[in-house]
């Protein structure tokens, strides 16, 4: 068995966990925010933190605009208290079109960057091997 099936696994049972909690312990909070936000929270911090370090291209390990997103959403009556400014200043749906937007260009502008490719060619003759970025990975970033 993988270790990602793994991961989701103890993902799934700890958010199983957190919604029987949720249902008979609706207030139980750590540092008084509910124990089902921050189930909720690790997943999204999982989220960003897999785009912006497992990212096979630029674009890629720049997609945040989503899980920030939906991390403001989650968080938003807590973080406006923490900063005191009206809950309903910024509307949830006009932050989901501005990730949305925002995802959109940054695919377009970085989708044909992508990190060179590394190719190993071994010299029949001597045996040697060279090392370094394949002509398609060069001639991709002219």
């Amino acid at each position: 068995m993988s270790k990602r099936k793994i991961f989701w696994a103890v993902i799934f049972i700890l958010g199983a966990i957190g919604l029987i909690l949720r249902a008979f312990i609706p207030t139980l909070a750590i540092f008084t925010l509910p124990v089902w936000k921050w189930f909720l929270g690790a997943l999204i911090l999982y989220w960003l933190l897999s785009n912006v370090i497992g990212g096979h291209s630029l674009a890629r390990h720049l997609d945040v605009f989503f899980p920030l997103a939906c991390a403001y959403i989650l968080f938003r009556p807590e973080l406006a208290a923490w900063l005191n400014y009206p809950e309903d200043a910024i509307s949830v749906w006009a932050v989901l079109l501005a990730a949305a937007l925002l995802h959109v260009a940054n695919h377009l502008i970085l989708d044909n960057v992508a990190k060179p490719k590394k190719v190993t060619v071994i010299h029949g003759e001597t045996g040697e091997a060279d090392g370094g970025e394949s002509s398609e990975a060069k001639n991709s970033n002219q």
